[in-house]
């Protein structure tokens, strides 16, 4: 979040030590994105070494070194996608074919700390149906991005990263921009309040 809207907003900076963004509207924890997010692998992956803040790593400030590309540089001396475009002719040269299911995994894995296995069993635990609306994997909109194994969102803490539970695309997005549940009864009664009104 830049300056000039955590101010416009009303923001308070974040409350981690040298961090100076602007904690998320809203949060309880009075950080940052960026600082919550870092708690929240960390939490996860407690063997990971933990950097010190301000660390970018050693290409933070270098350019990318494909000729003609002057994005930030990420891995290998490579910007994000000069560095995927090389592994993935990297890999075909090696004979190695990309594996959708060991990718899901290792996504689940890293956002979420569960595998595939573990959406599977939580899919069936609520019977293939959205956790809020209770509507099934051919009722709802399905985003085009999403696999077709992968028909809901996994609902989880942003503060704590504990996984809750699985929702379709519409519900997810409900409860993200609701943040907690205050502000979703709120919307509750002021629903209700016109409802009776109208």
């Amino acid at each position: 979040m830049g300056e000039g809207k955590g101010l416009e907003t009303g923001g308070r900076h974040c409350i981690t030590d040298g961090c100076d963004k602007f904690a998320r509207p809203r949060s309880t924890s009075g950080k940052c994105p960026n600082c919550i997010a870092r708690e929240c692998y960390h939490r996860k992956n407690p063997d990971s070494p933990s950097r010190p803040m301000g660390h970018h790593g050693k290409w933070k400030g270098v350019e990318c070194s494909e000729d003609g590309c002057s994005e930030r540089a990420s891995t290998n001396g490579l910007c994000h996608r000069h560095s995927s475009t090389a592994a993935y002719y990297r890999r075909k040269a090696d004979g190695v074919s990309y594996c959708p299911t060991s990718r899901r995994n290792a996504h689940l894995k890293l956002k979420y700390g569960i595998d595939a296995a573990d959406y599977t069993r939580m899919f069936e635990s609520q019977d293939g149906k959205c956790a809020i609306c209770g509507m099934g994997a051919d009722e709802v909109a399905v985003p085009s991005s999403w696999s077709a194994s992968n028909p809901f969102a996994v609902d989880h803490c942003h503060e704590s990263g504990k996984v809750r539970a699985l929702l379709c695309n519409q519900c997810n997005l409900l409860v993200h921009s609701g943040q907690t549940s205050d502000t979703l009864q709120r919307a509750i009664q002021y629903l209700e309040h016109h409802q009776r009104n109208s």
